[in-house]
């Protein structure tokens, strides 16, 4: 999926292009797509939800990229704002919060998915609408692993990990001043991992440690792209250069042909 909503759906058979008609009004990119159950779903900045039916794909949003556009027009003072006075940085950083800039969508069934964002923007979609759900944090969350209904997994910026659920709450698991960030979460055979641009981290409980796996190319210069996983058989790890399969006891570099040697 591009920034502007244009989609390729490759297979052996077929390769599909679609559109998700993005307004070009909207002040704010495409972000994340994510099959949840049985259908694809995709969200972005400027409170853009969209989900894929029937009939192709469709807001879900529930009025949010209305309002997100109307905010933002107000927070840089055109269309009917045009003639008012020009505001405060303050009043705009407070506008600009306002305004759910989503970075990521996932779930465990069409009924019980999940969005994050930036400020620290946790929302919960019910198969019907959307919630937003109260945040422990305000630093920008980029990442979600759904382990089970009650065991949500959250991560971003400053190092954070957010563990919770929509019924139960969310609750600030790890965060420190530190500016690392988390780009990606996975929680593999009871262990949770962490992807950033300094390598691949295994949360300790009360703080992180490197992976370091010499064979495979893995130590804290490691720039780490993805990690993903369907089950506990395997991890997998993508790399700036390489992937890597860890499936708890060994990890297996896997080269792309024309990074060998890299």
């Amino acid at each position: 999926m591009s920034d502007n909503g244009r989609i390729q759906i490759l297979n052996s058979n077929e390769h599909i292009k679609e559109n998700l008609n993005v307004d070009p009004n909207n002040f704010g990119s495409m972000r994340s797509i994510q099959e949840i159950g049985e259908t694809l779903y995709a969200c972005g900045f400027g409170g853009q939800v969209y989900r894929r039916w029937n009939t192709g794909w469709e807001a879900i949003d529930g009025g949010l990229e209305d309002q997100s556009k109307r905010t933002m027009r107000e927070e840089l003072g055109i269309g009917e704002f045009a003639n008012q006075p020009i505001l405060d940085i303050e009043k705009q950083l407070e506008l600009s919060k306002q305004r759910p800039n989503f970075t990521k969508i996932d779930g465990l069934s069409e009924s019980d998915a999940y969005l994050t964002g930036l400020n620290g923007t946790i929302m919960h979609y019910n198969g019907s609408m959307l919630s937003r759900l109260s945040s422990p944090t305000d630093v920008h969350l980029l990442d979600i692993h759904c382990v089970n209904p009650d065991r949500i997994l959250m991560v971003g910026y400053s190092q954070t990990l957010l563990i919770g659920s929509a019924t139960g709450g969310f609750s600030v698991a790890h965060e420190s001043d530190d500016p690392l960030t988390f780009y990606s979460v996975r929680e593999f055979r009871n262990e949770i991992y962490f992807g950033t641009t300094a390598g691949l981290r295994r949360f300790t409980g009360s703080g992180f440690e490197v992976v370091h796996e010499p064979s495979s190319g893995l130590d804290a210069s490691t720039v780490i792209q993805q990690i993903d996983s369907v089950d506990d058989e395997c991890l997998w790890i993508v790399g700036d250069r390489h992937i890597c399969r860890y499936d708890g006891v060994n990890f297996k570099k896997i080269e792309l042909v024309d990074n060998k040697g890299l």
